[in-house]
């Protein structure tokens, strides 16, 4: 085993080895599914269900918690097959994951298949490839001695107005994040979840434990050296991501929440850590973020970056909507900062020369970053007095939330780099 990062601890109940060269040759035909156990997720439920088929995902399976909203049906809409409503007092993991496999012990027994992979994954997770693509298409190249894939979370934060508009994909308006702060890891390569599970001849004989983070098995499984990309955005509009937190952590009167009973919710209050008490402390974080107070250990980057530093690519994620129709209802939901956000998704998403063109448009939404990207831009397209004198002018737009502090000497270095052909633009947060 590798040695890990000292700030890790190796769960090692998880009987999962990395596949160090291939056994089998490529995977054989295989189906692939999903299945999502939800509760008061309206807001993103129905981009969540869409994702996982624009991921190559044949069928997304729903089991609802008894949601207070429209979770049901804007999963159905969709495109998510609703199988079963499963209604208590409390949530628990033993609930989800006992109804989860039920599931899947009598779907795997029903249809036989001799290949099918089971994709496990919550309403606020949007799970990517490592390669271009889909997730299917990367499954389809692995080793077919490979029955689990691993992934690492990037927690993305919402640092830019509007925060989330339903029906899109969620980093389209959460452009930071950090590598997520878990700090159990379920195997040497560092993966916080074993979500992607391959079951053959329709028998259910790997079980998922705890949040779908690690698993049992009788035998010894194989997974690939990268993993999936797993966005985690935990935190959406204001007021939706508080009023199902408020339900979730809120305590009656006789002591008890949707948590746990009166003994339970002591334990969470008095600060000893038991199961399922990072729900309060997401909330004391929702609370702290929304209200500009929350202090970063790391600062949150580019989420690019992110995943170039966790998983060593850079692939997108996959859109199943055009980009007339995104842009349209930020503008329609949120006209006064529609051009600002705008700029800075050009900035994350278009090629430099189709961005510098929206700069140029938009001169009364820029900030500090648009700024310093678009000297960037100019010095890698050849216009270096342009370039020099945006740098200069960098200073009298607005800073932006959470923007480090502006380091003109460093800011003008690179520019440097870039006119001499030795460094490239990149995203100045």
């Amino acid at each position: 085993m590798s040695e890990l990062p000292a700030k890790y601890s190796l769960q090692a109940d998880t009987p999962v080895r990395a596949l160090s060269e291939r056994r089998g040759g490529t995977q054989k035909p295989f189906s692939f599914h999903a299945v999502l156990f939800t509760w008061y997720e309206e807001d993103i439920i129905e981009a969540c269900v869409k994702n996982l088929f624009a991921e190559g995902v044949e069928r997304v399976f729903l089991i609802d918690n008894g949601s207070p909203d429209k979770t049901i049906e804007l999963a159905v809409k969709g495109g998510a097959l609703h199988v079963e409503t499963v209604v208590s007092r409390r949530f628990t993991e033993q609930i989800k994951c006992g109804s989860v496999f039920a599931l899947t012990r009598r779907i795997l027994a029903e249809e036989g298949a001799e290949r099918s992979w089971w994709l496990f994954c919550d309403a606020d997770e949007f799970p990517t490839s490592p390669d271009r693509g889909t997730i299917r298409d990367y499954l389809a190249g692995l080793d077919d001695a490979i029955r689990v894939v691993g992934g690492h979370f990037i927690a993305h934060y919402p640092l830019e107005k509007p925060h989330y508009l339903s029906g899109f994909h969620p980093a389209e308006f959460q452009f930071r994040a950090t590598p997520d702060d878990c700090l159990a890891v379920y195997c040497d390569l560092i993966h916080s979840k074993h979500n992607l599970i391959r079951f053959d001849k329709g028998k259910f004989d790997v079980t998922i434990h705890g949040g779908y983070h690690r698993f049992q098995s009788d035998t010894v499984l194989y997974e690939p050296r990268d993993g999936l990309c797993i966005h985690h955005f935990q935190f959406r509009n204001e007021e939706h991501t508080f009023k199902r937190l408020e339900a979730l952590v809120s305590i009656d009167e006789k002591g008890s929440s949707r948590l746990g009973d009166a003994e339970y919710n002591k334990k969470l209050l008095s600060s000893i850590p038991v199961h399922m008490g990072w729900y309060v402390e997401r909330y004391v974080k929702a609370r702290k973020l929304y209200d500009n107070r929350i202090l970063f250990e790391q600062a949150p980057t580019a989420w690019q970056k992110v995943m170039l530093h966790v998983n060593n690519t850079k692939h997108m994620f996959n859109r199943w909507y055009g980009e007339n129709l995104l842009l349209q209802a930020v503008k329609e939901y949120a006209p006064e900062t529609a051009f600002t956000w705008y700029l800075s998704w050009a900035m994350m998403y278009r090629d430099m020369k189709s961005f510098i063109k929206i700069y140029e448009r938009f001169v009364d939404s820029r900030r500090l970053e648009h700024a310093c990207y678009a000297a960037q831009c100019y010095a890698a397209q050849g216009e270096h007095e342009k370039a020099l004198c945006t740098l200069f002018a960098v200073r009298d737009y607005p800073v932006a939330y959470h923007q480090p502090q502006y380091n003109a000497d460093a800011a003008t270095t690179h520019i440097k780099r870039i006119i001499a052909s030795e460094s490239k633009p990149e995203v100045p947060f």
